[in-house]
């Protein structure tokens, strides 16, 4: 038996209490496949094994949940582990050509874009799994394979057509179930259990990566939203056929975005939410717009950064902050950030899954302030309710109340307050909430030597009297005072004061 770990199970139920939501009951749709056969040592590919596949050099490898993994799989959402092994299958695909010798080459993967795939996600620097290894330190081993080329059995209009008629989610769902089938089953290229780190009977995370470009063709204007959807890189939580998440990404790796955008998607399948705004809205010309909550400046925002953020972080398991609330401070508390580092205050000690202040100390040029909404929904009888009560965990699923995005992805269940997920608090107080336009946070946003949070009348400062969301009229109070004091050789000193 695989040894699987779910990481603070009793904590997580603790946790859960202290987080606001209703009573009542629903079940889960994610239990483990009780038909899945156990792992066989000694398997070896079927006879008609694509010739040239390389094996995973981690066999049956075994994965942890975290306390988001666990909320992530209350609501079928089970896809990488946060910590320990796991392997990432990529596969490369060209759409049915009916003239060979007509190709272009962006119809076609060739050698060298295999290796350039392996090397953008398992090389051993500048790649997903080099990153992942850093970014948490250590605790999360991601490897994997390319597999050679997947001929789909259709050309790509037929694909396109399909998509404007039955949606873009039922064409990516046909195209998994065929790459699953034709590797896994009829070739018997790949053993399941060798992607597989919770022996769930799904493999964790597919990459189909397609080998056209948007700008390389256009079928009909009439078609232009379908394209640009068909193209669009996108993670799928929901289990597809055999498989617990699906990417969706290009082939093409032209420069270092498209890089961190295949780190952005591997963070998605850990269960990141994206924090860019998937929705938009319009204003009163039509003009779309769009929100901004991390100013452009996060790996799961806009492929940008050069590492996960501590919220991130802090779900995945890979941090554990120090805690700072108003009656840990009797007296002033003068604390040490190192870079890299990060506390986090809140009014109470809330878990993961509440209301608080994240503090990361960036370099010499300041600090930055993160304001965290992570509290829970809970669906009950095919309905989302803010999460208000005693909690029955195992029979219940749970999703963030909020996002980064214009509109609430809940709207239609009642939970119409809009607040960020994850947002940075500028020191020039000038995005307490989300903005109607993006924010581009820029240094001077920074937390600098002799900046002060939460003011009272002996100090000079922003955020006088902070308060958090809450019930989105009397939010709980931060009831701390926090100064830079100094910063200087990537170490940041700042003193803690509980607010009178």
């Amino acid at each position: 038996m695989k040894n699987i770990k779910y990481v603070g199970f009793t904590s997580f139920l603790l946790l859960l209490t202290l987080v606001s939501g209703c009573t009542g009951t629903s079940s889960t749709s994610n239990s483990s496949n009780s038909s899945a056969k156990p792992y066989d040592p000694n398997w070896q590919p079927g006879d008609n094994a694509l010739a040239d596949a390389k094996q995973p050099s981690v066999k049956n490898p075994a994965g942890e949940l975290t306390e988001l993994g666990m909320m992530r799989k209350s609501s079928g959402q089970n896809a990488l582990p946060q910590k320990g092994q796991a392997n990432i299958l990529v596969v490369p695909v060209e759409f049915l050509i009916a003239d060979e010798g007509s190709a272009t080459e962006n119809e076609l993967i060739t050698s060298e874009q295999r290796e350039e795939l392996e090397q953008a996600y398992f090389g051993a620097s500048d790649s997903v799994k080099s990153f992942y290894d850093t970014s948490s330190d250590e605790q999360l081993s991601l490897d994997g394979v390319v597999s050679p080329v997947v001929r789909l059995p259709k050309d790509f209009a037929t694909y396109v057509l399909a998509a404007a008629n039955q949606g873009n989610d039922a064409v990516i769902s046909e195209i998994t179930d065929y790459i699953y089938q034709y590797l896994f089953v009829e070739t018997e290229t790949y053993y399941s259990h060798d992607f597989d780190s919770d022996d769930d009977g799904k493999i964790d995370n597919l990459v189909i990566a397609y080998s056209w470009s948007y700008n390389s063709w256009i079928l009909n204007s009439s078609y232009d939203d379908v394209l640009s959807s068909f193209f669009s890189e996108s993670t799928y939580l929901s289990p597809i056929s055999e498989v617990n998440s699906m990417t969706w990404t290009t082939a093409k790796v032209d420069d270092e975005h498209d890089q961190k955008q295949y780190i952005k998607e591997v963070g998605r399948a850990l269960g990141l939410d994206y924090y860019f705004d998937q929705t938009g809205y319009s204003d009163e010309d039509g003009e779309a717009k769009y929100r901004a909550p991390l100013g452009g400046t996060d790996i799961m925002e806009g492929a940008e950064g050069e590492d996960h953020n501590p919220f991130s972080k802090y779900q995945l398991g890979w941090i554990n902050p120090e805690i700072y609330t108003p009656s840990d401070l009797t007296t002033d508390k003068e604390i040490t950030l190192e870079r890299g580092d990060s506390v986090i205050l809140s009014y109470a000690q809330t878990g993961i899954f509440g209301e608080y202040l994240m503090l990361e100390l960036t370099d010499s040029a300041g600090v930055k302030v993160y304001k965290v909404d992570s509290r829970l929904a809970r669906r009950n009888d095919g309905y989302y309710y803010p999460f208000i009560g005693e909690t029955e965990y195992t029979d219940s699923q749970y999703t963030y109340a909020y996002s980064n995005s214009s509109t609430n992805p809940l709207y239609t269940y009642g939970i119409d307050q809009n607040y960020a997920l994850v947002s940075l608090l500028s020191q020039k107080a000038d995005n307490r909430y989300m903005t109607d336009s993006a924010i581009s946070f820029t240094d001077d946003d920074l937390f600098k030597a002799g900046d002060s949070f939460g003011t009272e009348s002996i100090i000079e400062g922003f955020y006088e009297d902070f308060r958090f969301d809450g019930d989105g009229s009397n939010g709980p109070k931060l009831g701390i005072i926090f100064t830079i004091d100094s910063i200087e050789n990537n170490s940041a000193k700042i003193t803690l004061r509980r607010a009178a």
